[in-house]
């Protein structure tokens, strides 16, 4: 579950950062397979390679959303990031660094400029399409 408030937080984010990937972090919990988001955070994109096509999240700012969250009885269930000028559809380099179960939400632009998501899950070693109700 993606709310209004979450998609509009994204979309502000990657819109602001390109033409580079933007990204954050999903918190919330997990309930027989089915994510529930409560927030999102926006983070620096940290990646030494081309912020353009990649993105890396910091160890400091993931283990201290990590730390909220279980503070919070919560937990860090995934993650998001654009694709400035591509589809919403995982990159190989989504698929190879993708973590078990995780959500990933993907912010794309259609050539009008208007965001579009997707959500897909890695199991079984492959990415799923997860629905992003509100």
């Amino acid at each position: 579950m993606l709310s209004a408030s979450h998609r509009r937080s994204i979309g502000r984010a990657a819109a602001a950062a390109k033409p580079i990937e933007a990204c954050g972090l999903l918190v919330g919990t997990r309930r027989t397979g089915q994510a529930e988001i409560e927030s999102v955070t926006v983070l620096a994109n940290y990646t030494r390679r081309d912020r353009h096509s990649y993105y890396e999240i910091a160890p400091v700012d993931f283990l201290r959303v990590e730390n909220e969250a279980h503070a919070r009885n919560r937990d860090v269930i995934g993650a998001w990031h654009s694709h400035p000028h591509g589809p919403i559809l995982p990159s190989a380099t989504d698929r190879d660094l993708a973590w078990p179960d995780w959500c990933y939400v993907i912010a794309g632009f259609r050539d009008d400029g208007t965001m579009q998501l997707g959500a897909w899950r890695f199991v079984d070693n492959r990415m799923i399409e997860d629905q992003l109700s509100q």
